[in-house]
């Protein structure tokens, strides 16, 4: 794969969390969730859901939990978009969240020995 000097730079800059680069994700941020129509909190509920269907890393649920709260979602809702989601995405996908944000909010999760 050929990758250009600018293309290296942009993923260096964002590997070693460089403020203006990630100033400009949040800029676009702000920008997806006014272009969409949506208040803030539905704009952030379906984000989240979008990290449990695509089996996001734990980096991005930390973010988008953080814009989330801001927008006044709480965690019962969020588990509630998990609840609706089983059907959909699967239970392990919805495992698979749980898990990432129980370690997010400190949450010791034990599993049965089988």
């Amino acid at each position: 794969m050929n990758i250009t000097a600018e293309q290296k730079e942009k993923l260096k800059n964002l590997s070693e969390h460089r403020l203006e680069m990630l100033e400009e994700v949040a800029e676009f941020q702000l920008e997806n969730a006014e272009r969409s129509g949506l208040d803030p909190k539905t704009h952030s509920l379906c984000r989240l859901a979008t990290l449990v269907a695509i089996d996001a890393p734990l980096a991005s649920y930390a973010w988008q939990l953080a814009i989330a709260k801001d927008n006044g979602v709480t965690l019962d809702e969020f588990i509630g978009v998990l609840i609706a989601q089983a059907p959909t995405v699967g239970i392990a996908k919805i495992v698979a969240a749980a898990t990432k944000i129980s370690v997010l909010y400190d949450i010791k999760v034990e599993r049965e020995a089988a």
